[in-house]
Order: C-alpha cells, then structure tokens, then sequence
C-alpha cells in the first residue's frame, strides 16, 4: 500500500535548474515566484533521500524564506494570486501555497486544500510535487488532512507521517468500523499504542477472510509492527498456502518481520522459484537484509540463481549478492557462482553488482 516516503519527484525536477539568487530583496513577481518555486523544489528534492520525519527545511531555503519575507505583504500578496490563479503552472501553485504556509501568510486549511487540489490531478510529478510539500509541512497538515481521509492519496500521506498524524486517529477509529483495512493499514503506520490498538483486530479479521488486496494490506501491516505483532504469527503463518503467489511472498515477509526468522525464510524461498511469481524483489531484497538467518532458504536460492531457464538477469545476480551475505563461505554457493557465471549475460550482471565471479 505504502510508498517509499522519500522517493516522490521526476528526474525533470532537479536542483540544477534552480536559480542562484543573491539578491537581498525579490523587486518583481516573477522573483517572488521564483522564490517559491526555488523552495519548493529544493524541499522535494531533500524528501527524495530522507525520511519525511527526519526532513528540516534547508539552510539556502531559509534565506529565500527571508528573503520573501523582507517582500512584505507585497510579495504575500503575489503568492496568495499565484497559488490560486488558472494562469500559474502546477509546480507555480504548489510552491506558492507552500511559500505562504512558511510565511504564515494565510490559514493552513487554506494552504493544505490548495495542495490537495495540485495532488488530486494526474500527471505524476503533479501529485508528487505536492505530497512532498504536504510531508514537509508535517503537522499543521493533520487537521485539515484528517477532514479529508476519505481520499486513498490523503489516507496514504497520513500514513507516511508517522507518529506526526497522531491528531488523525480520533477520525481514523471513527472511519475504522470493522473492515476498512486501509484505514487499519494507516493507523499502523502511524503507530502511536492507541492506532494499533483499534486497527489490530481489523487485520486479523482480514486474513481469515477471502478478500486477496485486503490479506496482503493486512499482512504488510501487520509485519510493519514487527515485534509488536509477534503473537499474530500464527495468523500469518495461516495464509501462507493459499492465494497468490504474491499474497504468499508478503506473507512470508511479514512472518520474518514479526519474528519468525526460521519459517519465514523456508516459506520466502518457496515462493522465490515459484515461476508465477511476477515481481521478485522484495523477496530478494528481504533475503539480503537477513544474513546468516537466511540459511533455511538456501537450497531454494542456489536454485534460484543457477536455473538456467529463467532469464532475469539482474534479479538472479541480486540473488547471488543475497547468497554472499547469507553463506559467505559455504561450498554450495561457490559453486552455484561458478556455474552462473557460464552464462555471459548473468557474468555481466553479476560482475555490474560487484560479485567476485569465480
């Protein structure tokens, strides 16, 4: 359900095209707005690599806050237009929105309904641009966000705040009743005791059901809780055997995650040479964060890398770097290295991720 929170923008939005500016005061409104747009992009560009709770404005942003601020409410008003105006582009009223929010030249609300607008459109870097802003201002964002939980985008953004969304959960248990595993999903992510409290027994009830998207919401949550949810395993461990290929993989995750290293692993590797398996990867990269723990899964991983009949290259390579950290000097996975690397196409791949190829 949850996006990686710090992995928003098109590569079209990058710093190089910001201007410098070093003037000490914006004259015109095109610099004001370029101002704002200046910040924006900038912020967006931070929550690309870092978490939305661990962001800090910049110390270059801070100054063109200044810098707009010595605008007076000449440079306010210019922004207040151009957050609104049919005539700004996406990136123009979204940034300004986030401008007068910094300036604390208008209502939150205000600002945050601006911002919801500029995400509910569809072009990608639309929606991305604004959640990012939206992340950014973090907690002011909650009450206005809580009044519109009903939107899936909204539910989501309260979801990567984190502990930040806590004034949200009163509405969330209200929305709760005892099937919104979206909402039990988001409570989850929140994480304070009271949100996974009301959205436990949500989740449960959602893997003994025969709905598919909502076992694997709940399985994801569930193993986001970790140790929190190590009485639910049994429960996971439930699921595996039936549905997708898919389902079985984010219930194989979730098992290792609330504690069940051993039979998580062993069912993790079943699903990995499982051919109708479409999208491998958080199996792989879930079998390179394990190390040694993964061992119970070997025979499955070596068989992995060395089926010759499956030419995903760049995946069977990762499994070969999740082998290195799991038995690094088992005879096994030498050997499993030595015949991959007959095949010259997996020998590239393995060599492009630093594999030392026998």
């Amino acid at each position: 359900m949850w996006l990686k929170p710090h992995q928003y923008l098109a590569s079209t939005l990058v710093l190089a095209a910001l201007p410098a500016w070093s003037a000490s005061q914006v004259v015109t409104a095109s610099e004001v707005v370029e101002q704002a747009r200046a910040i924006a992009l900038e912020t967006a560009h931070s929550l690309d690599s870092i978490s939305p709770t661990a962001f800090r404005i910049s110390a270059a942003s801070q100054e063109r806050v200044a810098t707009l601020r010595r605008g007076g409410v000449r440079a306010q008003r210019i922004l207040k237009s151009a957050m609104t105006s049919p005539e700004s582009s996406y990136v123009t009223r979204s940034a300004s929105a986030y401008a007068v929010f910094l300036l604390r030249a208008a209502r939150i609300d205000t600002v945050i309904a601006v911002l919801i607008g500029q995400m509910r459109r569809t072009a990608f870097a639309n929606v991305r641009l604004a959640q990012s802003l939206i992340l950014a201002i973090g907690e002011p964002a909650v009450p206005t966000l809580a009044r519109n939980a009903n939107d899936a985008m909204v539910l989501n953004l309260l979801g990567m705040m984190g502990p930040k969304a806590r004034a949200a959960v009163p509405r969330l248990r209200g929305m709760l009743g005892t099937s919104n595993v979206d909402v039990a999903a988001t409570l989850v992510a929140i994480g304070t005791s009271e949100a996974v409290r009301a959205a436990r027994p949500v989740l449960l009830r959602a893997l003994r059901g025969r709905d598919e998207p909502d076992k694997k919401t709940a399985v994801i949550a569930l193993g986001q809780l970790g140790a929190r949810a190590s009485a639910t395993a049994p429960q996971i461990r439930a699921v595996l055997g039936h549905g997708s290929p898919e389902l079985q993989m984010f219930a194989a995750i979730a098992l290792v995650d609330v504690g069940d290293t051993v039979g998580g692993a062993v069912a993790l590797g079943k699903v990995l040479i499982d051919r109708g398996l479409g999208n491998r990867y958080p199996a792989i990269a879930k079998f390179g964060s394990l190390g040694p723990a993964g061992r119970e899964a070997l025979g499955d991983l070596v068989q992995a890398l060395t089926d010759t009949s499956d030419k995903r290259f760049g995946e069977r390579a990762d499994v070969a770097l999740a082998l290195q950290r799991i038995a690094p000097g088992d005879h096994r996975v030498s050997e499993a290295l030595r015949l991959a690397a007959r095949e010259p196409d997996l020998r590239a791949a393995l060599r492009s991720r630093g594999v030392d190829v026998p």
